[in-house]
């Protein structure tokens, strides 16, 4: 505080007094300071990690529920659903997360569930493991894994290295690499999924960009385009159990927004242009819906 006194603009002062507030448990006044740090530079990562610990600690738990539908102008003709639930804790490890998701495909209904979990291991690195399975093969993969690495780096970069596993009957391993930039209230991002076989390695692009309008982690407006299909995009990911090389464009945007700190409500939409026979194309529309509470 007395070195605040001479220089109250200083962001690694800030930022050491929100860690000492957080280490006291004071997350009210934490959460202010986290605020400063964000108003003076809001691309700063450790400003806006610690913006999340603060939520994190002050309310460990998490519910969510979201809804997405997928409607065919050719290539299916009824529309799909998909309904999650999940519940997620805050541990000294990291975060771990249940999920059950419903869906109607093919005019059939299935359940899938799943564990997810964020464990750290340094201030530098974390890493993603997932795990799940069904009990309708068909409607989602028989069974499906994932593991990334992560790694805060210098000049507010992050990145992510790691693979998906989808069995659909035959196995299916997909790799992935990701780079992010935080500039300003803003977050470039791009990411690869490489899926090799026997002849080939069928490859799919996404660029996004990232606008923070309110300081912190959950106000955000999502604008992504890309090709291919993502095994991450569990509303679609089950087109991948095709022999076919699926080509496809698409484009999507998403808006979150907290309302009273603690409830988040998200909006998607986006359209997908598909080679999904030879030389036969159609378009698929998405709307996503979710909200989450902290408690």
């Amino acid at each position: 505080n007395a070195a605040l006194q001479f220089q109250p603009k200083s962001i690694d002062l800030l930022i050491r007094k929100a860690k000492i507030l957080i280490a006291t448990r004071k997350f009210a006044d934490a959460d202010v300071v986290v605020k400063q740090v964000l108003a003076l530079d809001k691309s700063n990562t450790a400003a806006r990690a610690l913006a999340e610990n603060i939520k994190d600690i002050a309310a460990k738990n998490k519910i969510g529920i979201s809804y997405d539908y997928t409607s065919f102008d050719k290539q299916f003709p009824d529309p799909w659903h998909l309904l999650s639930i999940d519940y997620s804790r805050s541990t000294k490890l990291g975060s771990v997360a249940a999920r059950i998701n419903y869906a109607n495909r093919f005019k059939e209904t299935g359940v899938q569930y799943e564990i997810d979990a964020y464990p750290r291991i340094s201030k530098t690195f974390y890493s993603y493991v997932s795990v799940g399975f069904t009990d309708k093969e068909g409607i989602f993969p028989k069974s499906r894994a994932g593991f990334s690495l992560y790694a805060n780096l210098p000049k507010s970069f992050e990145a992510e290295a790691g693979f998906r596993y989808l069995n659909f009957g035959t196995e299916t391993w997909i790799y992935t690499v990701y780079l992010g930039k935080y500039y300003k209230n803003w977050l470039f991002n791009a990411r690869t999924y490489l899926t090799p076989s026997s002849s080939t390695i069928s490859q799919s692009y996404n660029l996004g960009a990232r606008y923070y309008y309110a300081g912190t982690a959950d106000d955000f407006v999502w604008l992504n385009i890309g090709t291919g299909i993502s095994p991450d995009d569990r509303a679609i990911a089950q087109q991948l159990n095709s022999s076919y090389k699926l080509i496809s464009n698409k484009a999507s945007l998403s808006w979150r927004f907290t309302v009273k700190k603690y409830n988040s409500f998200s909006i998607s939409t986006g359209i997908i242009n598909q080679e999904y026979l030879k030389d036969t194309k159609g378009n698929q529309f998405e709307l996503g819906i979710g909200y989450t509470r902290r408690f």
